[in-house]
């Protein structure tokens, strides 16, 4: 047991900030790059085999930590997931990567000239692309907001009561 107490402290608030940050920079731009995805199994499990050895070997028995680390750490998130949608909105409706209608133009040469019309941003949340996510969006966002506190407070009043003691 005092083994236990010895080594260097195995910090788990800054690898989780780690994780979370890594996790929303990969959720952030998987939209226009989808091969990042692949980064994120080999991210886990290097760092899960570096981070058990670090603790099972190396550092000392960590302090128990209250649950609300790992309810801050949700809560962020959720808000990479919005700004996830919200990036693929405006990578999903750009017309130049996604034309939804391709105009042609023929000179007195007969040379045809393809260019696609720009969109305001109205246009693109219109659309057929833009307008499914958006509705993801609004629906994550009002689950987020609303559904999940009102669930988490019930959940929290029913199940997880703390005995009464007399």
């Amino acid at each position: 047991m005092e083994q236990a107490l010895e080594g260097k402290e195995f910090n788990h608030p800054l690898h989780m900030g780690q994780h979370l940050a890594y996790f929303s920079i990969i959720l952030l731009y998987s939209t226009a790059m989808p091969s990042l995805m692949l980064l994120a199994p080999l991210y886990l499990g290097s760092h899960y085999t570096i981070e058990k050895w670090q603790l099972l070997r190396m550092c000392k028995m960590p302090p128990l930590y209250d649950i609300e680390l790992n309810e801050r750490a949700i809560t962020l998130f959720t808000f990479s997931v919005a700004m996830h949608i919200v990036v693929a909105i405006w990578v999903f409706s750009t017309p130049v990567i996604f034309p939804s209608r391709v105009l042609v133009y023929q000179s007195s040469q007969r040379v045809n000239y393809y260019y696609v019309e720009t969109l305001s941003v109205l246009e693109r949340l219109v659309n057929s692309r833009g307008s499914v996510l958006l509705l993801i969006l609004m629906i994550n966002l009002g689950l987020m907001l609303f559904i999940e506190p009102v669930a988490l407070a019930s959940l929290k009043a029913c199940c997880f009561k703390r005995p009464r003691r007399g």
